[in-house]
C-alpha cells in the first residue's frame, strides 16, 4: 500500500512538471511572437 501511494506522489509531482513545462513553452513562444529578435 505504502509503495502505490509513492508512486502515485511522484506520478503526481510528474504531470505537475510536466504541464508547468508546457505552459512555459507556450509562454516563450508568445514572448517570441510579441518581441521578434
Amino acid at each position: 500500500m505504502f509503495k502505490s501511494q509513492c508512486n502515485l506522489l511522484i506520478l503526481g509531482q510528474y504531470s505537475i512538471v510536466l504541464t508547468v513545462e508546457q505552459h512555459s513553452e507556450a509562454f516563450n513562444d508568445k514572448k517570441l511572437m510579441m518581441y521578434p529578435s
